[in-house]
């Protein structure tokens, strides 16, 4: 197994978990969470960078570029990050759906199983797209529902990552 392999099977599993966090503690783990977010932006963008160098693809270097921004906004200013911290989530939700359907694009495989994927990410991106924009009255809530589209995007992370294994 490449690193970059396991790369792709470690942030969906930093996502999964950081969800099931935030849909269990909601609003009472923000700081813990803002800890964990962190560390998931930047292997996040560790994951594009090496795609990247691997592919020369502008995507992946695109990608790589935010999440290290992000990242480190989160790392050095936390306090001003977490009141957007709901449009954040729902951007990488947002971005890595979109990650994840052109993969699912670039697959050779056609049929019921590339049409699944496909829907479930444009759902995902259309979902993250909507929490950037339309962030709920409370922050608790929004917290838990953005940690149900955490895990729900890192299992179909995991998903995507299986059809190339």
């Amino acid at each position: 197994m490449t690193n970059n392999q396991k790369l792709n099977q470690v942030s969906p599993i930093i996502l999964i978990v950081v969800g099931i966090v935030l849909m269990i503690w909601g609003g009472g783990a923000l700081a813990t969470i803002a800890t964990i977010v962190v560390i998931l932006f930047l292997i996040e963008a560790v994951v594009f960078l090496v795609n990247a160098l691997q592919s020369k693809n502008a995507s992946d270097w695109a990608g790589c570029g935010v999440f290290f921004v992000i990242g480190l906004l989160l790392a050095f200013h936390p306090g001003a990050v977490i009141s957007i911290f709901p449009i954040l989530i729902g951007l990488s939700i947002t971005l890595s759906s979109i990650g994840n359907l052109v993969k699912a694009f670039q697959g050779g495989s056609a049929g019921t199983q590339k049409l699944i994927g496909v829907i479930v990410n444009v759902v995902i991106a259309v979902i993250g797209i909507y929490v950037m924009f339309h962030p709920f009255s409370t922050m608790s809530t929004m917290l838990r529902i953005s940690g149900f589209l955490m895990v729900i995007d890192g299992i179909s992370a995991m998903l995507s990552g299986s059809k190339k294994a």
